[in-house]
This record gives C-alpha cells, structure tokens and sequence, in this order.
C-alpha cells in the first residue's frame, strides 16, 4: 500500500520550491490568480489601474519562471544579466505604485497636451526595456526585435523619404500613449 501525502505536503511542495526564485515565482502567481479572481468577482477596477498591474505582473513572471543560465557567461555578461533582472523587478513595482499614486493626475489628463514629466519618460523607457526583456526570455529573440525595428521606425520616420515618411514618435507620445493613458488617442471624429 502507498503512502499518500497529506493535504498540506502536498501544498508545502507546491508552495515551497527548491530555489527561492522558483518559491517566489510560485507565490507571485498565487497572487496574481488572487487578484484576477478578486478583480473579475468582486471588485472591477479601472483599465487605468488594471493594466499596469497586469503588465508588471506578467514580466515578473516572465522574467522568475525563465531564468538565463549563466554558467557559461563572462562576468561582464553575468553582472549585465543581473543588471538587467534588477532593473525588471524595480521598474514593475514603479509603474504599478505610479499609478496608483498619481491615478486622480491620469485621470484628467488629456494626452498630448498635458505636460509629460522626466520621471514619466524615464519610467516608460524602463517599461520598454521590461516588456522586451520578458518577451524576450519567454518566446525568443525573434518578437522583441520585430518590436524593436518598429519603434526605431517610430523614432526615425519623419527623417525618411516619400512613403516611408510618417510625422513619428518623440518620446512624450510614446510616454503619452503607452504609459499614461488607455487610449491610442483622445481625438474625436
């Protein structure tokens, strides 16, 4: 006859992983499950604050249940990777807690022509380089460089001829549009 685990090993074995990357990987999803079913069942939130949650959420995720096998890499490479992952980890608690803080400020901002902020801008760079970073590390390289060509393009088109001009990003409208409003523009027909 078998020995069947209890109830609670069973869960301790889930819960509690060998490495203390895979036992936080393990709670954050614990809570990201938490907070989906509290958010669809009990209490809706605004997209203004549902959507970074999810982002930094799901790049925390990314980034614990992926890790880079280092073993191989330079130390220069070794400290960059690590680097990097500090970075991710930083730049997800920011964005979820700037929105929270200042949700009454993004509210009644109007895009475009409300003033956008250094801080603002650095932050949606770090965000950039987050989301790339997690896609990166859970598809491949091929999506973040397909990515990447495209906000290049953003960045360079008023310098290009003919059909390839298009007026282009600056850094306010990729603030603007991508981090500090649901909406790809405010402009009404």
């Amino acid at each position: 006859m078998e020995n069947k685990p209890s109830a609670i090993e069973s869960v301790r074995k889930i819960f509690i992983r060998p490495t203390m990357r895979e036992t936080i990987a393990a709670f954050l999803t614990l809570a990201f499950l938490l907070f989906q079913i509290y958010r669809t069942f009990i209490h809706p939130l605004p997209p203004l604050l549902l959507r970074p949650v999810h982002v930094a959420s799901v790049c925390l995720l990314c980034i614990l249940f992926k890790p880079v096998d280092t073993s191989k890499f330079s130390i220069f490479r070794k400290i960059w990777t690590q680097l990097l992952e500090i970075i991710v980890y930083v730049t997800a608690a920011c964005s979820i807690l700037y929105h929270l803080t200042n949700y009454q400020r993004l509210i009644r901002r109007i895009n475009y022509v409300d003033s956008v902020e250094t801080y603002e801008k650095v932050l949606c760079v770090l965000l950039v380089v987050t989301i790339l970073t997690a896609i990166w590390r859970s598809v491949g390289k091929a999506l973040p460089i397909f990515i990447s060509i495209f906000l290049i393009y953003g960045f360079a088109a008023p310098y290009l001829p003919g059909f390839l001009y298009y007026p282009g990003l600056n850094l306010h409208k990729l603030t603007s549009l991508s981090f500090l409003g649901t909406r790809a523009s405010t402009a009404r027909p």
